[in-house]
């Protein structure tokens, strides 16, 4: 594929997660509006929830585009950013936030956060090389594409789950 190829896709993809982005914060408000008896807070913790899928598909593209060459800094910098972003927000999300972020209402969820988790960590040595300029083999973007990919599926269960929890 073209440079010139990529670079299309890369920025029409960050137009596609503005409007995921603004599009969960819509439903983020109109379901706590519309569920009066779903706190906010609840509202807000799907909302995070969901917001791990696209950190996961934005990790993958940035970290494709700049081992395709592509902005190198621009993306390894914005990579960076977005890890510390997932880290902290899964690590939230596994252990609660006092005043901020519950912690999970089921064991299920636990479990499944944590196993998120491993999968994310399981990237982690190449996401960092990367971002300190290494370059990797198609093999090795491969699996570092595919286990985000795993994490992205992982977290719609999630979502899915809070979901439930709250609904019941």
């Amino acid at each position: 594929m073209s440079i010139q190829r990529l670079q299309t896709i890369a920025n029409v993809s960050e137009q596609v997660f503005q409007t995921a982005y603004d599009l969960t914060n819509q439903i983020q408000s109109a379901g706590s509006s519309a569920l009066q008896g779903l706190p906010l807070i609840n509202s807000m913790i799907i909302n995070i929830s969901g917001r791990q899928r696209m950190l996961a598909e934005k990790s993958a593209k940035l970290f494709c585009l700049a081992q395709a060459g592509i902005n190198v800094d621009e993306n390894l910098q914005e990579l960076s950013k977005t890890k510390t972003i997932f880290d902290n927000t899964m690590l939230a999300l596994i252990n609660g936030m006092p005043g901020v972020i519950l912690p999970p209402p089921t064991a299920e969820i636990k479990t499944r956060l944590e196993q998120v988790l491993a999968a994310w960590q399981s990237t982690q040595d190449i996401l960092d090389g990367a971002v300190e300029g290494a370059t990797f083999s198609a093999d090795e973007i491969a699996f570092v594409v595919n286990e985000l990919e795993t994490v992205r599926v992982m977290m719609n269960e999630v979502v899915k789950l809070y979901d439930a929890a709250t609904a019941g």
